[in-house]
C-alpha cells in the first residue's frame, strides 16, 4: 500500500505506471521492479454561491465548497465577530460550511467568510425597530401631580405625559 501526500496548495490527482486510478492510498503488488508515479495538481476551489443576504434578525446559512482535485485541504474563517462558523475547522474535499449571523441593532452591514482562499460575502439589513430610552422629569414627583417622561427614539423625539398615582394601574 502506498499513500500519496501533497504539499500545501496541491492535491493528489491520480496514480501512474504501476498503480492506476485515483484511490489514495493505492495498492501495488511488488514482484519485480516497479515505477510508481503520483500525479498532483494545483488546488482550485469553487463555492456553491458567492453571497447571502439576511434580515436584521440574522439567522443561519450554509455554503458548499468544492475543491479540485478533491483531495485539497482548506479552512473556513469568519472575518467578522457577528458571523460565526458553526461547522468550523479545517476540511478536505467537498464540504458544507454552516454559519450563523447574529441580529443587527445598527445600520446595514457587510461581512465576509474566507473559505478555501475564496471570499464569501454576507449582507445584513439595518435594524428597523427604533431603539428607545426614557427619562423622567423632575427627578422626584408627588402622587396626583403630572410628570413628564421624555423618550428619545432613533428616528425622532416625542414626549409623553403621565400622572403619578399612589398605586400603579391594573
Amino acid at each position: 500500500t502506498v499513500t500519496a501526500a501533497s504539499a500545501a496548495g496541491y492535491g493528489f490527482a491520480n496514480w501512474g505506471d504501476a498503480i492506476t486510478g485515483a484511490a489514495n492510498p493505492g495498492t501495488v503488488t511488488v514482484n519485480g521492479p516497479r515505477n510508481i508515479v503520483a500525479n498532483y495538481s494545483g488546488c482550485t476551489y469553487s463555492l456553491a454561491s458567492q453571497s447571502a443576504n439576511f434580515t436584521e434578525g440574522g439567522g443561519t446559512g450554509s455554503v458548499t465548497v468544492t475543491p479540485s482535485p478533491a483531495s485539497c485541504a482548506w479552512a473556513a474563517v469568519s472575518n467578522n465577530p457577528w458571523i460565526q462558523i458553526t461547522s468550523g475547522g479545517s476540511h478536505q474535499g467537498t464540504k458544507t460550511v454552516d454559519y450563523r449571523v447574529l441580529p443587527n441593532v445598527d445600520s446595514q452591514r457587510t461581512g465576509t467568510i474566507t473559505m478555501a482562499q475564496t471570499t464569501f460575502t454576507v449582507n445584513q439589513a439595518a435594524a428597523t425597530a427604533p431603539i428607545m430610552g426614557a427619562r423622567v422629569l423632575p427627578a422626584s414627583y408627588t402622587a396626583g401631580k403630572e410628570v413628564n417622561v421624555s423618550m428619545g427614539i432613533v428616528t425622532g423625539q416625542t414626549a409623553i405625559t403621565y400622572t403619578v398615582e399612589d398605586q400603579p394601574p391594573l
